[in-house]
């Protein structure tokens, strides 16, 4: 095997307690095709190396792409985001390009539109264009919506219990949805604000949170259901930034809670959402290590967990051990995705 990109560093980390001296990461048409000591790396056509620490690219599960500029997003650290809400005609054809090799920026992968009742969140939302939510009025629509998100290519559904900003789909309305979602084999993540949306949604059987829920503490036995079932996007952030002191207290409290009992937590920001930069946010990792999660753990929600073979997120080359500092997250000194290799730590024409 030659492979077309080798990245060198002093350490790999390539899962919670999986590390490598002196590792390398191998890319192939645009995928990791090869990892291990850099002493028994295969032939590869361009090498680069550096007193680095690499991991696996990061991911931000929940942005709003059209809010960044994807070329900064990939330099900060980020090879994959996930865009949880805006209209089709736009974030499905950058979605496309994102998997076209040179894009500068990183993979995009969408959820299409948010589904709502009609004049529900986020219908009349001044940040959202027109097609940022499609509102279903009966169950006649359900099916239709969901077979047309599945068609375009999105990676999940989306749904809106927005309770403090409107109506909100009945228990029927959302059944509906997620049985739908779930014959297409698509996860639906909810939007749960409002005292008892985050039931709601777990009783539905949704997949994923788009958020932590922030409006209640979420009792014990609720907790210990979620965990069992559901995956939950973190963005804490937000609250620090618009000074919500009790979302705060009550997102961290609910995900600290939920990671204690066994529960999948996701990096995501809500990128364009306040002033959230271009890249790893140091804000919200230091607050998921607030939460709980130790360094490992918190490095695992935002890199899928561990490095994988085939897999298109690429590698990171950090200047400081992140297990150590977790701040050295945003220390980024090269980004090696789509068999190349950018940063302000790569020499040109290396």
């Amino acid at each position: 095997m030659t492979l077309d990109l080798l990245i060198e560093g002093t350490l790999l980390w390539c899962g919670p307690q999986e590390l490598i001296d002196g590792g390398a990461v191998g890319l192939s048409d645009g995928r990791v095709a090869w990892y291990g000591r850099a002493a028994d790396a295969p032939e590869a056509r361009r090498s680069v190396s550096g007193d680095w620490y690499l991991m696996p690219g990061v991911v931000d599960h929940h942005v709003h792409i059209a809010f960044a500029e994807p070329a900064r997003l990939l330099r900060g650290g980020l090879t994959r985001v996930h865009d949880l809400a805006w209209p089709v005609d736009q974030v499905m054809p950058l979605a496309e390009r994102s998997l076209l090799p040179g894009f500068d920026g990183p993979v995009v992968r969408s959820y299409g539109p948010m589904l709502t009742a009609p004049g529900g969140y986020c219908s009349r939302a001044e940040w959202a264009p027109e097609g940022t939510a499609w509102e279903l009025s009966g169950l006649g629509q359900v099916d239709a919506a969901v077979a047309r998100l599945a068609g375009l290519g999105v990676i999940g559904v989306k749904v809106a219990l927005n309770a403090e900003a409107g109506p909100t789909l009945d228990d029927l309305m959302l059944g509906a949805v997620v049985d739908a979602a779930h014959r297409h084999g698509l996860p639906v993540a909810a939007h749960a604000q409002g005292r008892g949306q985050a039931r709601r949604a777990l009783l539905a059987g949704v997949d994923e949170f788009a958020h932590t829920p922030w409006t209640e503490r979420i009792p014990e036995a609720e907790v210990a259901a979620l965990a069992r079932r559901c995956r939950m996007h973190s963005t804490l952030n937000i609250h620090a930034s618009d000074g919500n002191g009790e979302g705060l207290d009550n997102a961290v409290a609910n995900l600290g809670a939920f990671w204690r009992a066994g529960g999948d937590v996701r990096y995501g920001t809500d990128l364009g959402n306040g002033p959230i930069p271009e890249g790893v946010h140091a804000g919200e990792v230091a607050l998921l290590a607030g939460a709980g999660l130790g360094p490992e753990d918190v490095l695992a929600s935002m890199a899928g967990y561990r490095l994988r073979l085939g897999s298109r997120d690429g590698v990171i080359a950090l200047g400081a051990d992140p297990r150590e500092n977790l701040a050295a997250v945003t220390d980024v000194r090269a980004v090696a995705v789509q068999n190349r290799v950018i940063g302000p730590g790569v020499s040109p024409g290396a």
